[in-house]
C-alpha cells in the first residue's frame, strides 16, 4: 500500500502532528460532507482544528502521526489489547466530557459533546468513540464513506434487495461502484452492511441520529460475544479505544456469495463456500 498523504496536513512543515480527536461531521454549502478533526503539534503542543473530506475517514484513526502530510508508521500513543464485548448493542452512551482527565487529557480545554459508547467487561470498562466504531464497521473505502451521510446512497451502488438471509446471494453492483473497489473481501463486507437486517439498520441510523447534530451517534448492531483487538490508552480499569483493529461477531446474510459488475464478463464467487467476515484494515480507497 502506498504511503497515505493528506494535503491539509502539509502546512505543518517542520513539526510532526498527531491526529488527536474528531469533532463531528459537517456539511458545506455545496452539500459535501466533512469530518472536523483536531490535530496536535508534537513539539509545540498546540491544537489545531482541520476540516477533512469524509472520504478520508477510512484511513484515519486517533493517535496516528503525520510529517508534512505523510502518515508515519508508528502511532504516538496506545497499547494493543484484546477483550470480549458480550453484546455490542448493549452500552451506555456518554459524551467526551465524561472521559476521565487521567485517561485522555484535553489539557484544560472543554472536552465537548462527542458521543462514546461505554461497555462493561470482565476486564474492565471500555470507551469507544462512535466515529471509530462506525469507521471500522462500515467505512471500508472512500465510496462507502461518501455514501454514509447521504440517505439511500448505498442503494445506488448495487441493485437493492430486501435485507435477510438467503442460501445463495448474487450481489449485482452498479457502475456507481468503481471497478477498483471490487474484491472478495469487499463483497463480503458490503453484503453484511447492505443485507444483514441489523447491520443495515445500524448503517441507516448514522444519518438519522447524527444529521443536524454537533455530535456523531448511531445504533450499533447486536454482535454477540464480540472479541475486540484495539490500540488504546488505559487508566485504572478503563480503556479508551483509539483504533479498533479487529472484531468478531458479524455473520454473512447468505451461505454462498457471488458478485457481478458491469465491467465483469461473468459473476464471481467468493473464495469461501460459507463466507465469513474477519476484521482487517480498510480496503483500497
Amino acid at each position: 500500500m502506498s504511503k497515505l498523504q493528506i494535503q491539509q496536513f502539509s502546512e505543518f512543515a517542520g513539526e510532526h502532528i498527531e491526529l488527536y480527536w474528531f469533532v463531528g461531521f459537517e456539511q458545506n454549502v455545496k452539500e459535501s460532507w466533512f469530518v472536523r478533526a483536531v490535530v496536535r503539534g508534537m513539539e509545540s503542543g498546540k491544537f489545531h482544528m482541520m476540516q477533512l473530506p469524509i472520504g478520508m475517514l477510512p484511513m484515519l484513526s486517533l493517535g496516528h502521526v503525520f510529517s508534512e502530510g505523510e502518515l508515519l508508521s508508528l502511532p504516538a500513543r496506545g497499547m494493543i489489547e484484546t477483550l470480549t464485548i458480550a453484546d455490542v448493542s448493549q452500552f451506555e452512551e456518554v459524551s467526551s466530557a465524561d472521559i476521565p482527565q487521567k485517561l485522555y487529557s484535553f489539557e484544560g480545554r472543554e472536552a465537548g459533546i462527542q458521543r462514546l459508547f461505554r461497555y462493561k467487561t470482565s476486564q474492565g470498562e471500555v470507551l469507544i468513540p462512535a466515529i471509530e466504531l462506525i469507521r471500522y464497521l462500515f467505512l471500508h473505502n472512500r465510496v462507502l464513506a461518501n455514501a454514509l451521510m447521504r440517505p439511500g446512497a448505498i442503494n445506488l451502488l448495487f441493485h437493492p434487495e430486501v435485507p435477510g438471509h438467503r442460501p445463495n446471494l448474487v450481489l449485482r453492483f452498479t457502475a456507481e461502484l468503481p471497478k477498483h473497489c471490487l474484491s472478495h473481501k469487499f463483497a463480503q463486507e458490503f453484503a453484511w452492511i447492505a443485507l444483514d437486517p441489523q447491520a443495515r439498520r445500524a448503517w441507516d441510523s448514522v444519518y438519522l441520529l447524527s444529521h443536524r447534530q454537533q455530535y456523531v451517534s448511531f445504533a450499533p448492531p447486536a454482535l454477540k460475544n464480540s472479541v475486540w483487538t484495539f490500540r488504546g490508552v488505559q487508566h485504572g480499569n478503563t480503556w479508551l479505544v483509539l483504533e479498533l483493529l479487529h472484531l468478531t461477531g458479524k455473520q454473512q446474510p447468505c451461505d454462498k456469495l457471488s458478485y457481478g459488475h458491469p465491467t465483469l464478463k461473468q459473476v464471481i464467487r467468493t473464495l469461501a463456500e460459507k463466507p465469513t467476515i474477519v476484521g482487517a484494515q480498510p480496503l483500497p480507497i
